[in-house]
């Protein structure tokens, strides 16, 4: 090999390495982007997470709301009954009232046709 052959030789060589330092700056560039990236998402997933309440504390609400829902139902249920059974006692109450009076216009209809002879 010559010597203008070795020259040339070193010269494609330190092009390569220059080439290979260029490419390894570039990749080096591109991971540190990416992971800055993925550093921002990191700290957006911890924000999002802080306004999450614990599953015991979510499962606590639902079952003081349940109990709170069933007891409101049973009172509701018992206001319900008496209001059916004053209603069935007023209407009760019409019905022997309107037999009362009508004992009564049966009872001055008869006395008066009585008194009449």
């Amino acid at each position: 090999m010559s010597e203008e052959d070795v020259k040339v030789s070193m010269a494609r060589l330190e092009e390569r390495i220059r080439a290979a330092a260029d490419a390894l700056n570039v990749a080096q560039s591109e991971l540190h982007r990416r992971l800055e990236m993925l550093n921002g998402e990191a700290a957006r997933l911890r924000e999002m997470q802080a306004t999450y309440i614990p599953r015991e504390t979510y499962d606590r609400g639902i079952e003081a709301i349940e109990k709170a829902t069933r007891s409101t139902e049973i009172e509701v249920d018992r206001r319900l009954k008496l209001l059916e059974n004053q209603s069935a006692n007023d209407k009760g109450k019409q019905w022997v009232g309107g037999a009362i009076v009508l004992i009564l216009a049966a009872a001055i209809a008869t006395a008066t046709s009585l008194v009449a002879r």
